[in-house]
């Protein structure tokens, strides 16, 4: 459980942040034109959720990032062993990285956002595809480091090379997978925010937009409390049901 202190430890920082605003904005300096004081954030939060419908952004975000896991499994089971048999043939870690340097990832959701436009459907293809291309961009580099010998004695023993390159193969990548499907759920959250404030689909990025339009400090930076602790939450059940999916953890390779 040690990949856990890393969680723990924000969590800490968090609360002492947390502490140490209401102190400085509520007692110290209360009245202030940026950072406005916790129990004024506190009755901004029914017009959060009457006029800016927050709750409906939120669940149309998080229903869009979802997708991000989904799409990375999805395409790590379903094409594992086509690409694990074509990586170890032709060497993609040359340029397939350094292609996504030059065009990060970011630019393919703001060209699915100009293309499709305001659309649900849209930024979950978005994200889907986004997941899928970073999971085998990361994979490339595991995928070269594979213990080979491991796939001769599986030959030798009259295993398939699907069997070999899905089953031995692919379990020995899981781990990773994982590890990268997870980076990608924290991150996809920013990737939706910038889908929707760029096609103007419902979400929590358009609400976020809208407070900064007129100017609504203290909804901005409840929204910023809020999306920090379901981040924080979900991010972490993504980490412990990892834990109960793969109960082995690979030497280094």
């Amino acid at each position: 459980m040690s990949d856990f202190t890393g969680y723990k430890t924000f969590a800490k920082i968090f609360v002492w942040f947390v502490f140490i605003y209401v102190v400085l904005f509520q007692f110290i300096i209360p009245f202030n034109s940026l950072f406005p004081a916790p129990s004024i954030m506190l009755e901004s939060i029914p017009d959060l959720f009457s006029k800016y419908k927050f709750a409906s952004a939120l669940g149309l975000t998080f229903s869009a990032v979802l997708f991000i896991p989904i799409g990375g499994f999805a395409c790590f089971y379903y094409t594992k062993t086509p690409v694990i048999k074509s990586f170890l043939k032709y060497d993609f870690t040359r340029w397939l990285p350094s292609m996504f340097n030059f065009f990060p990832l970011v630019f393919f959701v703001f060209i699915f956002a100009l293309w499709i436009g305001d659309s649900l459907i849209g930024e979950i293809i978005a994200l889907m595809l986004v997941s899928g291309f970073d999971q085998k961009i990361a994979m490339s580099h595991r995928i070269k480091k594979l213990p080979l010998h491991f796939g001769l004695f599986a030959k030798s023993a009259g295993m398939s090379d699907r069997e070999i390159y899905g089953k031995i193969y692919g379990k020995l990548l899981l781990p990773y997978a994982f590890e990268k499907i997870g980076a990608l759920f924290l991150s996809g959250w920013m990737y939706a925010f910038f889908y929707e404030v760029i096609s103007g689909n419902y979400g929590v990025g358009t609400v976020l937009f809208t407070t900064i339009k007129y100017g609504d400090t203290s909804a901005f930076f409840l929204i910023i409390l809020i999306m920090i602790i379901v981040i924080y939450v979900t991010s972490l059940l993504f980490k412990l049901i990892q834990y109960k999916v793969v109960h082995w953890i690979p030497d280094e390779f």
